[in-house]
């Protein structure tokens, strides 16, 4: 398995802003660098915010549902093997909550072993 291989995830704005709730609160070095740099990557742009019209609130964020498409997160393997093994902790500690689920389906649906489909060429 290429450790360089980037697995993508299409994602909602609801799925990405669940993310912080995945990470462990307390971790070891090489934890918290993957945790950070998924972090980044799931986090929105101020433009994204502005397109969807995002509003935080005490307590609450809400946005636009009709402008909310899905976007494409890529993932490296080590990235993703954290977040997995972070699902099954939860899932053996019975601590998957119902919204999360769907963004926790995700995860686990991920095959590590399958094989990079092939680049379309260009024609």
């Amino acid at each position: 398995m290429s450790e360089d291989r980037i697995i993508r995830l299409k994602m909602t704005l609801s799925e990405r802003l669940l993310f912080p709730q995945i990470y462990p609160e307390k971790t070891n070095v090489l934890s918290a660098v993957l945790r950070r740099d998924i972090a980044e990557k799931v986090q929105l742009t101020q433009n994204q915010m502005e397109l969807l019209g995002v509003k935080i609130e005490t307590n609450r964020t809400t946005w636009n549902t009709k402008k909310d498409k899905t976007t494409t997160v890529g993932f490296t393997v080590a990235e993703m093997k954290f977040l997995k093994t972070r699902v099954d902790d939860m899932d053996k500690k019975e601590e998957i909550r119902d919204n999360l689920l769907d963004v926790i389906l995700k995860i686990q649906d991920v095959n590590l072993d399958a094989k990079p489909k092939p680049k379309k060429k260009r024609k």
